[in-house]
């Protein structure tokens, strides 16, 4: 075979093929706004659709191919000025060349995952907004450099939520995730399986890990549960909790009592909660029910339903008897 000859399984073929064959999947109210990731995103090897975006693929490859043009003028006139033997020049251009390919390569596997979600979502509204291009720029630059499976994963998720519902995830939540690793990634989600939201439709607006005795004993209880007072210092520099232990979320409204409105579900391990009084016409004092705890921050509620979380059994029995001990039972709904 020549060495310039693109093999028949060739990878990248491969990936563009993919993400043509999803996009037939994806609903039509969400396919601008994945054309316009995707053509910003992905290899030049993918063509936008002109019904989208007329004459925006000729232009990206007319800019790709100036840039190449610009690159080789550059790399001929410092070569020109500066006596570098040619072997570590030629070195140097691999090296970059070798970085370039990689980060496109993450990308295409992260967009490709994307699209794979969003076609599985099945709560698309007709009214979608178009993904703004700044936070397109700022996601291409962050989700680049990310070669491990969890990482790009989150990312994945973090692009679909976008394109699905722009607006969802803040630059600074980018910018935050940008600084994850596995180990943070890690002890993010243990954190958040002890944590308790109460969420606007999927939009998460308060989110906190109470204790139910006392603050003095609240760092022991969380060593139980795996979470480390290094942990929770390392979470709040990553931006992901506040450093306050008194944040207070009442759950006062998620009881249900037939006289008044209708009580407000909390979110627990990805599952609906109300609370119900175990004694008919029970009484019980709404100041239980104001739980003090660590609270996510805006990013950090933003980004918990990403997460796969998975279930914290001691924590789920301290939290039922808990709501028991003060009269109150938790269902699921």
């Amino acid at each position: 075979m020549d060495d310039n000859e693109i093999p028949d399984n060739n990878p990248l073929e491969n990936l563009v093929d993919g993400i043509t064959t999803l996009a037939t999947g994806i609903p039509a109210p969400l396919r601008k706004n994945f054309w316009k990731a995707v053509g910003q995103l992905c290899t030049a090897a993918v063509d936008v659709p002109v019904s989208y975006f007329e004459g925006q693929s000729a232009l990206r490859r007319a800019n790709t191919e100036s840039r190449v043009q610009l690159i080789k003028r550059i790399s001929d006139d410092m070569t020109d000025k500066i006596s570098v033997p040619e072997i570590y020049s030629d070195l140097a251009i691999e090296k970059h060349a070798s970085k370039i390919i990689r980060f496109q390569g993450n990308l295409d596997q992260i967009t490709h995952q994307a699209a794979n979600i969003i076609i599985t979502n099945d709560s698309i509204t007709d009214d979608i907004d178009e993904i703004s291009e700044e936070w397109l720029n700022e996601f291409e630059q962050n989700a680049q450099t990310k070669s491990s499976d969890e990482m790009r994963l989150i990312f994945s998720r973090l692009l679909a939520g976008e394109i699905s519902q722009p607006g969802s995830f803040s630059i600074r939540t980018i910018k935050t995730l940008s600084e994850f690793d596995q180990n943070i990634a890690l002890k993010f989600r243990n954190l958040c399986s002890l944590c308790i939201t109460i969420k606007d439709n999927e939009k998460v607006i308060a989110g906190n890990i109470p204790y139910f005795d006392s603050l003095d004993t609240y760092l022991k209880t969380l060593s139980r549960y795996e979470i480390s007072y290094e942990d929770l210092i390392l979470l709040n520099e990553a931006g992901m909790i506040t450093a306050d232990f008194h944040t207070k979320i009442s759950y006062g409204s998620s009881v249900i009592n037939s006289v008044e409105k209708l009580p407000v579900r909390f979110f627990y391990n990805n599952k609906r909660y109300l609370l119900e009084p175990i004694a008919k016409n029970g009484s019980y004092d709404d100041d239980i029910l104001n739980l003090l705890g660590i609270s996510l921050t805006s990013s950090g509620k933003e980004l918990y339903n990403l997460v796969d979380i998975v279930e914290n059994f001691d924590f789920s029995k301290d939290l039922n008897y808990y709501m028991n001990s003060k009269g109150l039972n938790i269902i699921e709904i």
